[in-house]
């Protein structure tokens, strides 16, 4: 065709083209159905009215108003259709869900980095509001079919790092600032899937100029100039045409467009513009993806947008409004006694008083006739209860999850049926929601690896509050790329949960102090219990990786010396089988905590017949059983085994060996049948321990080597 892609255009012309482009989006039929849909859902929602050239309209839910030309009418608005969208978003946002990021591979370096990653995640999840950015994006995304969050740099937030040599004016670590979009601020192709998205431009109606001077101040000039608003979309309230942003407010676009095979775009490109075409900002995209979320309830097929099962159930929400207020007009206007008069006659109007209606009329029959001018039909009301159930059909949130409460005769099985139910219907959208908690994760991990360039402090959580703040670069965070959405355990929600908990803890014999059990009642994190445990594992990576290059660690008293030894030895079943370096470094480190754990010398036990035994212990392995020589144990003096009673007449025994105990005496002689055998003879042979090669005796219960 020989036009260039807009998107590889030059500086001086991408940014005329960025705002062509959303000119023309909002121009589309396609997003115009959209827009007058999504437009509707929001005035509906808050009570603004369906008038669309202004918010005020008659029949609001915060008062009854009076319409018609004499004020006869009394309009009235029960907005029970917002009152479904606010069950079904506390049914998708109950479910808590702990973000944990995924290693890259299971080394120490990898393992710490993931560490890190997950401090950051739940620092950004607790004190930067990552939970109420859920919460907008599932309410946008019910009313309106689609909920975004945007996520971008802030070098102007965080702490105060130093100050700037040349102007001494302070400069700040930086932090990520999140917020929330409407619908109709991401345009994008409205022919393509979501997910196949090339390109997004993001539109900011209202920035403070003088903010976004500082920030760009060689474009001073042209931001101080620059229109309020180039693009009023027909959707926007407004009560009239002199309404819209203020002054100090302007228009900005954020473009990005994603990696590509074509020229130029290898590395992406993001522009910031503004709504005159003046390009502030143009680089390549810095975390590889576009930085925003998406969530919605359900998609409209063949197209980027979503769909809202509120938007269904508005016309019902219309008539039943209609309804309301008819009944209200008879029983408000003319629910009050009516009585006819004949003329001439007492009592006069006049002395009737206030709040009846009285006609002067000629009846032959009757000076006073009472009247009931007007009466709601019966069906009416019955009616209105099944445009209620509609709505309610239609939003698929049972009465049970409204808490509303049921018949006596509904059984605890059938209301559990209906709840859920009402959850497996929200299952498309909830999914829609893990996906969402998933990219941001990603996204606010890639955004502290890009530009987290001075140390950032984090709060680390501990007993159920801030304990301390954390310094950590974006070199922390290592190659962690991916992030896992899991289900928080509701054992953890709920004291009774809790106790549950601690009952676990001691059937497996788990250590746990007073002050832990505490923390965990009151605050429901295991990190007290379990960080021993999990930084005892890292430190056993660190080990397994200074083993595999030759190195050999040092062991301490108080490491766990069976997980250490158990766990190094997944070393010795990869590469370090057939690296000599590694096979001597393997025997040193663990060796070591063979002297430390027993106590004893290696060299020693080796030559006692101790070692093999203790060392498959100490690496969790089970020992052989002994042979029928190591039952008896080593020949004595004459060739009788150690251990033996002399022979008559054979003398006292020789002194035992260094650190040999004395053998016990056999017991008296024995009696009965086997007397004549010798005294051991009909005796059951003692049991050996296979850790520590020693024969069980009544005096040291096991102790005395042989």
């Amino acid at each position: 065709m020989g036009m260039p892609y807009y998107a590889t255009l030059p500086r001086e012309d991408v940014g005329r083209q960025i705002t062509a482009r959303v000119q023309r989006y909002f121009a589309n039929t396609r997003v115009g159905e959209i827009l007058a849909k999504q437009r509707i859902a929001y005035r509906y929602y808050y009570d603004l009215g369906l008038n669309w050239a202004g918010w005020g309209t008659p029949g609001t839910t915060n008062m009854m108003q009076r319409g018609g030309e004499e004020g006869e009418l009394a309009l009235v608005r029960i907005n029970h259709a917002r009152s479904l969208v606010r069950n079904q978003i506390a049914m998708i946002s109950n479910a808590k869900f702990d973000r944990r990021p995924r290693a890259s591979s299971d080394d120490y370096d990898a393992m710490r980095a993931t560490e890190q990653c997950r401090y950051a995640l739940e620092h950004y999840t607790q004190s930067g509001g990552l939970e109420q950015l859920r919460i907008e994006r599932i309410e946008s995304a019910s009313t309106m079919g689609e909920g975004f969050t945007y996520y971008g740099w802030n070098p102007a937030r965080g702490k105060q790092y130093a100050a700037d040599p040349g102007t001494g004016l302070p400069v700040y670590t930086g932090d990520v600032e999140a917020q929330a979009l409407l619908p109709w601020d991401v345009i994008r192709n409205p022919y393509r899937l979501w997910k196949q998205q090339l390109d997004v431009t993001i539109r900011f109606p209202n920035v403070n100029r003088w903010i976004l001077a500082g920030m760009f101040p060689e474009f001073e000039d042209e931001i101080l100039r620059s229109p309020a608003q180039t693009i009023v979309p027909f959707f926007v309230p407004v009560a009239n045409a002199y309404d819209g942003p203020t002054p100090d407010d302007t228009e900005l676009f954020r473009y990005f467009h994603l990696p590509s095979p074509i020229k130029g775009l290898e590395r992406g490109r993001q522009v910031t513009v503004l709504g005159s075409g003046i390009v502030l900002e143009d680089k390549p995209l810095d975390i590889n993806r576009f930085p925003l979320v998406r969530v919605a309830e359900a998609g409209v097929m063949g197209s980027p947008f979503g769909y809202a099962s509120f938007w269904e159930y508005l016309g019902i929400q219309e008539l039943y409004d209609n309804l309301q207020s008819v009944v209200a007009t008879n029983q408000s206007t003319f629910g009050a006694q009516t009585i006819a008069v004949k003329s001439g006659v007492d009592p006069r109007p006049i002395q009737i008083g206030g709040g009846m209606s009285v006609f002067v009329c000629n009846d032959p029959e009757r000076d006073l006739i009472p009247k009931q001018l007007t009466k709601s039909p019966a069906e009416v009301f019955p009616h209105m209860q099944d445009l209620r159930r509609n709505m309610e059909l239609l939003s698929g949130v049972s009465q049970v999850d409204r808490g509303e409460a049921q018949g006596d005769r509904q059984s605890g099985s059938a209301l559990a049926l209906l709840s859920a139910q009402s959850i497996r219907n929200a299952s498309p959208y909830q999914t829609s929601d893990v996906e969402a908690l998933k990219e941001e994760g990603q996204i606010l991990i890639r955004l502290l690896r890009a530009h987290a360039n001075r140390p950032i402090a984090i709060g680390i959580s501990e007993r159920g509050q801030t304990a301390y703040e954390k310094a950590i670069t974006g070199h922390d965070l290592g190659d962690v790329d991916s992030v896992d959405i899991e289900l928080a355990n509701p054992l953890q929600q709920t004291t009774e949960g809790r106790v549950a908990i601690l009952q676990t803890f001691a059937q497996l014999k788990i250590p746990l102090q007073p002050e832990q059990a505490m923390e965990v009642v009151t605050s429901g994190r295991l990190e007290p219990v379990t960080d021993g445990v999990t930084h005892e594992g890292l430190r056993i990576r660190l080990e397994n990786k200074m083993i595999a290059s030759g190195q050999t660690p040092r062991a301490l008293i108080t490491d766990d010396a069976i997980r250490h030894c158990r766990e190094h030895t997944v070393t010795m079943s990869d590469t370090g089988r057939d690296d000599p370096a590694v096979q001597q470094a393997f025997i040193a480190h663990v060796e070591d905590h063979y002297r430390v754990f027993y106590g004893a010398d290696p060299e020693q036990d080796k030559q006692s017949g101790l070692y093999r035994p203790r060392l498959m212990s100490l690496c969790g392995l089970q020992p052989p059983p002994p042979g029928p020589e190591e039952q008896m144990g080593p020949p004595g003096p004459g060739g009788a085994p150690e251990g033996a009673p002399p022979p008559p007449g054979a003398g006292p025994l020789p002194p035992p060996p260094p650190g040999k105990e004395v053998p016990l005496p056999p017991p008296g002689p024995a009696a009965g049948p086997n007397a004549a055998l010798g005294p051991q003879a009909g005796l059951p042979s003692l049991p050996r321990n296979a850790g520590t090669g020693s024969k069980w005796t009544p005096v040291t219960g096991g102790g005395t080597p042989v």
